[in-house]
């Protein structure tokens, strides 16, 4: 089953956000990573699940 995660933070936090991303990057390898600027003062880091191979029923 696919996993999103969207994650919202402050600047404050972007330290906390950093290691986050990292532990997230080696759990999820499959999985998109995507900044972007949300209404003031939020930011969002978006893990979004790539395309998996088909599987053979």
């Amino acid at each position: 089953m696919p996993i999103k995660i969207n994650v919202s933070y402050t600047p404050d936090e972007e330290a906390k956000i950093t290691r986050l991303e990292a532990l997230l990057k080696s759990l999820l390898p499959r999985h998109k990573v995507k900044k972007s600027t949300g209404t003031p003062p939020y930011n969002h880091l978006y893990f979004t699940p790539t395309k998996s191979e088909k599987h053979e029923k």
